[in-house]
């Protein structure tokens, strides 16, 4: 200390031995005065570190904490509180290599804070009794908070719940002993041995949310509002649920020692500004006034991993706490600091240098998650290696004046042919403004743009290729707008690129993205009936089904039909337009479709690339999208839609909120197409309780492909390649579309269920023919002439041919195929007259046709030159038509 204070020394040696010295600091021990010496049995010992105050003044104002002895040491007020409906007590607490037996922290006779000898933590409301299980050690600063409310009596430590009531024990009781600091209110005895800081007493049991936001830093007033003095933002309670906050008013903070200023052994009540010092606490025997050492906030001393550069044994802080406590406050004030493994702060503070000027990078490895859920100051650099990612919630904030920027790779496969579809994580850096427009050559660095010709590199990207799809200026009008590399882009638009390589072969480029990371609210104007190409703008996943919730119509008065649309294009190995480019895979609440597909074999998934997993619940970084405007307004991005997962790419299941992959047990069946020109559509249905069985928004997806061959769910006469129902059971009926340019055989087939009932069967049934196919025993081929199906096809779950059929079977008319006499065999007991038989393939044609013009109650007719297979059995009466299908083996 360079201040000048006045102490009195009082040193206990012996039970018989009291030394008392008056001196000044800086101490001149040559000039001490011994003002009494009750013993001469023991020698007497030298000054060491501890000051006692005694009765005389102290006089301090900066950053300290206090050192009670355990002895005598205490501070103390008359009471404060007094029949308090709510109440709160936090303080850091740091306990001396000596400390034993059971010491007051702080409080009152009805309510206080107790320290038991086994080194856990205890909290006493009226005749209540909360213990903690965790065990405190020595020379280590922990926070301890107790909140109070009638139903609702809470202990933590370090922000973390450690033990609750909720039996009734009403209001604080009617209590006038004196509150203190460091030992019991009534008497002299369990003095406190260690050190305190950061003393606050609230007349309000502050929520889980409150009083994280203020354990790792200190608080000031801001116009009567409680707000951060090292995260600066008004301290508020937050409900994720309605996504509102309420503040903290500073009136509810009744007491407020920050330790910092003391007059007189008076010790300063920050919370209140009143020069009386009867508002004020006395202190009594302090003998140390500390520099300040608990962790408001961590603060790094060196470069390393994070824990151990946060680690600083001399002080008491344990490193290790920045990342077990979700709501912790960090400081990177070194280079090359790093972690490994997911890390959740409160707040960040990334200095733009270190203490010698070098440039501060802090680097994020092994694929893992950066979340900041309150607020970000970036000054430095970030460093994302591989696929990890930096997530900001609903409340955090990126300091408009952070002149940083995150570092962050794209992995993709492609070739100078193929298309990607491409939006940006971050956008220009400066230290005005956020969410910033940007151009390519910003934010894309190691690699080069070719301002001439078609065809990349192996090390450059053709930039003709850039394009983006848009609302025109001044105009509502959709359209292609050419970008280049060096157009403007806004935060949250998407882009086309196609890739860098030699010719149609594959190859994996790294892409690696610099600039000042997007966040929070990103709004894209769109008008009514346009699509529009937008893309994640943030650096992690954004989960899709928050996304369509928070842009779907029905769900939130969104402006857009609630689907989302990938686009995967297929060059086949040039830049020419072919008749068939690729489609569109599609996600919504109900599910997900892969984009159509040319062939028997799907595409091969790769690793980043959508492909046949294109529509996965989390959109990952960098991915561009269509979405279809029904009215005019917003398409919505919001850090509530952020996610973190783990493999950065759409193809793989996680869970989360709303309606969790993992957990969706929902009833699902995927039905496959193949057509005559070797088209593959895959639709899907799902079964869900918040859908209809006509138009839902968010859930039924519109088939916006334009193929020569197509199939779809019928909804009011529009064409679906998703739907979602309230049911499937027996008396579901799911309509269905076809289309074909070309005569000849399409199949219909059953791609996948999922938790589906195994004793509920699956049946195309084929109007036409009056054949009800069971889907779960073979596909169903169909020879179909070119030209539109729209009333001809439906997915029942019982045989509808059966109960067409009712009134032959009431009148005991069967045919079936003998396979040992390879015959069609008729029973017809009541003798009704039938007109013809005839039986088709599955292809539509026909490999049997007799007049038979009989009312014989028995014949049969033999089939030749038929192979083994399925084939369709009909006969025409004076009842009218029968079909059935039969095997011939």
């Amino acid at each position: 200390m360079s201040t000048t204070y006045k102490y009195s020394w009082l040193k206990k040696f012996t039970l018989t031995l009291i030394v008392i010295y008056n001196f000044t600091i800086p101490l001149n021990l040559s000039a001490y005065n011994l003002i009494a010496k009750v013993s001469e049995t023991s020698k007497i010992a030298l000054l060491e570190t501890s000051l006692t105050v005694g009765d005389s003044s102290i006089n301090v104002n900066g950053k300290y904490e206090l050192y009670f002895d355990g002895l005598d040491d205490y501070a103390e007020e008359p009471y404060v509180i007094d029949s308090w409906e709510e109440v709160s007590i936090m303080a850091w607490i740091k306990l001396d290599s000596l400390s034993e037996d059971v010491q007051i922290i702080a409080g009152q006779r009805a309510f206080y804070l107790q320290l038991n000898a086994n080194k856990s933590i205890s909290a006493f409301a009226n005749s209540k009794t909360l213990t903690s299980k965790t065990l405190l050690n020595t020379n280590q600063w922990y926070q301890i908070t107790v909140t109070h409310k009638p139903n609702d009596f809470k202990l933590y430590i370090n922000g973390e719940a450690e033990a609750t009531r909720s039996t009734a024990s009403g209001n604080i009781q009617h209590d006038t002993s004196n509150f203190t600091i460091g030992k019991y209110p009534s008497n002299s005895s369990n003095y406190f041995n260690g050190s305190i800081d950061e003393f606050r007493l609230f007349n309000k049991a502050l929520s889980s949310n409150e009083l994280r936001k203020i354990i790792y830093q200190e608080i000031e007033d801001n116009n009567g509002i409680v707000k951060g003095s090292v995260l600066p933002k008004n301290i508020t309670d937050f409900n994720e649920e309605t996504n509102t906050s309420t503040v903290l008013p500073w009136e509810n903070l009744k007491r407020y020692y920050r330790m910092d200023v003391i007059e007189d052994n008076v010790l300063y009540d920050s919370a209140n500004v009143i020069s009386d010092n009867t508002i004020h606490a006395k202190i009594h025997n302090i003998e140390t006034v500390k520099e300040q050492s608990a962790p408001m906030p961590f603060v790094t001393t060196k470069s390393g991993s994070l824990e151990n550069a946060l680690n600083n044994i001399e002080k008491g802080i344990d490193g290790s706490d920045a990342v077990k406590y979700n709501w912790s406050i960090v400081n990177i004030k070194h280079n090359d600091v790093y972690y490994s493994n997911t890390q959740k702060h409160l707040g960040l503070i990334v200095d733009n240098t270190d203490a010698d000027l070098n440039p501060i990078i802090y680097v994020v490895r092994n694929d893992s998650e950066l979340n900041v859920s309150w607020y970000l100051n970036l000054n430095g650099i970030i460093d994302l290696k591989g696929k990890s990612q930096l997530i900001q919630g609903l409340e955090s904030t990126l300091a408009n004046t952070s002149q940083g920027k995150i570092i962050q790779n794209r992995n993709l496969e492609g070739d100078i042919y193929t298309y990607n579809y491409w939006s940006s994580p971050v956008g220009q850096t400066n230290n005005v403004t956020n969410n910033n427009n940007y151009k390519l050559t910003d934010v894309i660095k190691n690699i080069s743009f070719l301002r001439s010709g078609y065809n990349g590199t192996q090390t450059a990207v053709a930039d003709y290729w850039i394009w983006k799809y848009c609302n025109l200026m001044n105009n509502n009008i959709p359209i292609w707008q050419h970008v280049r590399s060096t157009g403007t882009l806004k935060p949250g638009e998407g882009f086309t690129m196609k890739g860098t390589g030699i010719g149609n072969e594959k190859v994996v480029q790294d892409y690696l993205i610099e600039g000042k990371p997007n966040n929070g609210d990103i709004n894209i104007p769109v008008y009514a009936g346009n699509e529009y190409l937008v893309g994640n703008p943030y650096p992690s996943p954004i989960d899709a089904q928050q996304f369509i919730l928070d842009n779907s119509e029905e769900h939130s008065g969104g402006v857009t039909t609630g689907i989302i649309y990938y686009k995967e294009h297929y060059s086949g190995g040039t830049h020419s337009l072919g008749d068939f480019q690729g489609g569109y895979a599609t996600y919504s609440l109900a599910g997900s479709v892969p984009a159509v597909w040319l062939g028997e074999t799907a595409p091969v998934t790769t690793e980043n690339g959508l492909s046949l997993e294109a529509s996965r619940q989390y959109i990952p970084v960098g991915q561009a999208f269509f979405m279809m405007a029904k009215t005019s307004g917003d398409i919505k991005f919001n850090n509530g839609q952020r996610a973190f997962h783990a493999h950065n790419k759409v193809a793989a299941k996680s869970s989360h909120t709303k309606i969790a992959a993992e957990d969706d047990n929902r009833p699902k069946l995927r039905l496959g197409f193949n057509s005559v020109n070797q088209i593959h559509r895959q639709l899907l249905v799902t079964a869900d309780e918040h859908a209809t069985s006509g138009y839902d928004s968010g859930f039924d997806a519109e088939d916006i492909d334009q193929l020569s061959d197509d199939m779809y769910w019928l909804i009011n006469n529009e064409k679906f390649s998703i739907q979602g129902i309230n049911t499937m059971n027996e008396t579901t009926k799911i309509p269905l579309g076809i289309h074909t340019k070309t005569n000849g055989a399409n199949t219909i087939s059953l791609d996948e269920i999922e938790h589906f009932p195994e004793d509920l069967n699956i049946y195309l049934y084929d109007k036409e023919l009056n054949i009800s196919h069971n889907l779960k025993e073979s596909n169903y081929t169909i020879y179909l002439a070119a030209g539109s199906y729209l009333n001809r096809f439906e997915i029942t779950f019982i045989e509808q041919a059966t109960l067409a059929n009712t009134e032959f079977e009431n009148n005991k008319i069967d045919m079936y195929f003998s396979n040992s006499e390879n015959s069609i065999v008729i029973n017809n007991p009541s003798s009704i007259y039938i007109e013809s038989i005839q039986m088709y393939n599955l292809v539509g044609q026909s490999v049997f046709n007799l007049e038979t013009k009989t009312k014989k109650s028995n014949f049969s007719h033999r089939v030749e030159k038929t192979h083994p297979g399925v084939y369709i059995l009909k006969i025409k009466t004076s009842h009218g038509v029968l079909s059935k299908e039969v095997l011939k083996k």
